[in-house]
């Protein structure tokens, strides 16, 4: 990459490890400017080019600080990565005690669809200005549900960031792109 090549700015939430953290990695090796939203540090060192800001992302200030430490170190916003998240363990409505049902389902929606909602408005007027673009990573219990794993909580999580998904990507077209990226 030459001198007069242009970073880009990333924000990835969840990046210190799986797909956010392989994330990261491909964007710093293009030579992309990443900061990484995280609860927790990474369990090895973050690549050259990335920058973490812990904090969760279920926290509008929280994720309003992860896109200053972008725009102080990239000047810009072209890509956000939702892809922080949490599983419930595969639990079943039938084997879950009524007192912890609510509690359940509110933390798993809150950091696998709020969250989402939150840093992609955080990142949102930065993206309407670079034409940017948001990808949210979901998984493959945002289609089905049996047989992968997936608990109550984590699927009605997916299949509501679906929607999310979908809603976003009509409501901002065309000046922000936002597509979903689905694993197993």
């Amino acid at each position: 990459m030459g001198s007069t090549a242009r970073k880009r700015g990333v924000l990835v939430t969840g990046g210190c490890s799986g797909i956010g953290r392989a994330v990261v990695e491909a964007h710093c090796a293009a030579g992309d400017q990443v900061v990484v939203l995280d609860r927790d540090p990474p369990m090895s060192a973050l690549p050259p080019g990335a920058e973490l800001v812990l904090g969760d992302v279920t926290s509008a200030g929280d994720n309003a600080a992860a896109v200053r430490a972008l725009l102080a170190t990239a000047g810009r916003i072209d890509h956000f990565v939702g892809n922080a998240g949490i599983h419930d363990g595969g639990f079943s409505l039938a084997d879950t005690p009524p007192q912890d049902l609510g509690r359940i389902m509110r933390r798993v929606l809150d950091v696998d669809v709020v969250g989402y909602a939150l840093g992609a408005r955080a990142c949102l007027d930065q993206l309407m200005e670079t034409g940017g673009c948001m990808t949210f990573t979901l998984s493959d219990a945002s289609f089905m549900v049996a047989g992968n794993g997936a608990g109550l909580a984590y699927a009605t999580a997916k299949h509501a960031a679906l929607g999310l998904v979908r809603h976003l990507a009509a409501e901002l077209a065309p000046r922000v792109r936002v597509n979903e990226c689905v694993s197993s």
